[in-house]
């Protein structure tokens, strides 16, 4: 028997004219939030939610972004002149900003086998030249354009120049303090010159005759950079060789922590043994000849981490626990990654706050991922100049764009300190 336009069925209540039709469950695997919310509602009316309309047409426009097009050319392309109305109402999968302590990342919609669904929206869209954020760093940076030249190591006091801002200034990165040795972060697309200014905090910590270098290697193949391969006191890649050097770090740590206790401060606050019990105890050990300071750098961090030879050994949660413990015992780690979204520290949202509040370097990247706020300063990458070397340094509450040094002779410095082995 026919039943009536609108009468109740097994399937739900549909308006006259209506025809459930068949949902593409194709696309509704990629589209983020509940399926099975958005199933009902399509049988139950007819008609795709507003919800799924939008991100239908998000992935849509995301296809063609991958293709190379921009926002403007196809909205000029489709002929439609007020583009972003046509994207739907904003869902809250878009504008949801996900704060996670010192970084506040823009966080991506999570389709529900897990995996990040790209999301195209307004605010991601890389912003024009003309924009004022673009239009200021700019011309703040427009001195630097000819290039930064390296001068070769300098270090004084634990503080090594990076390069140059705008108005010939350095910022530096802080190698150590009164509250010990401090790692931090290196954040940037392939190219933008991570490598470069890992190679230069090396050979600068080299140079000063106080620290033990380790190099690794994520992208695995062994040498990301030559310098930095010739510099270091132990360079690896590859699983099986990252387990050994974290647990060489894990030694290190239990092993400084048993020195700890009996060391005093002594002349320019670096450690001495306690000749006289009345002596305090040292609050941390800061790097010297006597007891050198230990640095990892670890390149294409973001390798690592979902690695699942790595990750049945519990790297990241170990990683945490020795980052927890060695700044005051004379040991920092480095790291360079892709961007400060969690998956990239495999989800530990712990191990990157206690590495980003130590050191931050954002440089350029033409990706909305690298886009977030660290220690309450909104950081756009897109709007750095290309070119390669154009960062932002944060310190405390301000972002300070420069460009790091560069020469192509860097490798000479090395022949002059005997190398790294």
């Amino acid at each position: 028997m026919a039943r009536a336009a609108g009468e109740r069925t097994a399937r739900g209540t549909r308006e006259p004219g209506s025809s459930p039709g068949r949902f593409p469950r194709r696309l509704l695997r990629a589209l983020p939030g509940d399926r099975n919310k958005r199933y009902r509602y399509r049988t139950a009316t007819g008609t795709p939610s507003p919800l799924t309309r939008a991100a239908r047409l998000q992935a849509h426009l995301d296809r063609l972004v991958g293709w190379g097009l921009s926002y403007e050319s196809i909205a000029q392309a489709s002929g439609v002149s007020a583009f972003d109305a046509a994207a739907g109402p904003e869902t809250p999968a878009e504008s949801t900003a996900v704060d996670l302590g010192a970084v506040r990342t823009t966080n991506p919609s999570t389709s529900p086998d897990g995996h990040q669904a790209a999301v195209p929206h307004r605010q991601y869209e890389e912003p024009p030249m003309s924009s004022p954020a673009s239009v200021q760093v700019h011309a703040a940076l427009s001195a630097l354009a000819p290039g930064v030249p390296h001068l070769g190591p300098r270090y004084h006091a634990g503080r090594i120049p990076m390069g140059q801002d705008g108005q010939g200034g350095e910022p530096e990165w802080v190698s150590y303090d009164d509250a010990g040795v401090r790692g931090g972060v290196i954040v940037g697309d392939p190219g933008s010159g991570k490598s470069v200014l890992i190679d230069a905090l090396a050979l600068a910590k080299h140079d000063a005759r106080e620290w033990r270098i380790r190099s690794f290697d994520g992208d695995g193949l062994g040498c990301p950079s030559p310098l930095l391969t010739q510099i270091a006191h132990e360079h690896a890649a590859g699983p099986r060789e990252m387990l050994e050097q974290l647990r060489v770090m894990e030694e290190l740590v239990r092993a400084r922590s048993v020195l700890k206790p009996t060391l005093t401060t002594g002349a320019g606050g670096k450690p001495e043994p306690i000749s006289v019990h009345t002596q305090a105890q040292a609050a941390a050990i800061l790097p010297s000849p006597r007891y050198p300071g230990h640095i990892w750098f670890i390149d294409d961090f973001h390798r690592l981490t979902n690695d699942p030879r790595l990750t049945s050994q519990y790297l990241v949660s170990r990683l945490e626990a020795v980052a927890r413990r060695m700044p005051k015992l004379g040991a920092g780690i480095v790291v360079g990654t892709t961007s400060l979204l969690a998956r990239d520290f495999g989800g530990s949202t712990t191990l990157r706050d206690l590495l980003v509040r130590q050191n931050l370097v954002v440089l350029r990247s033409a990706s909305w991922h690298a886009r977030c706020t660290a220690g309450g300063v909104d950081l756009d990458p897109t709007s750095l100049p290309r070119g390669g070397g154009y960062a932002y340094h944060v310190v405390g509450d301000r972002a300070r764009p420069f460009r790091v040094a560069w020469s192509p002779d860097m490798r000479r410095y090395v022949a002059g300190i005997g190398g790294g082995r």
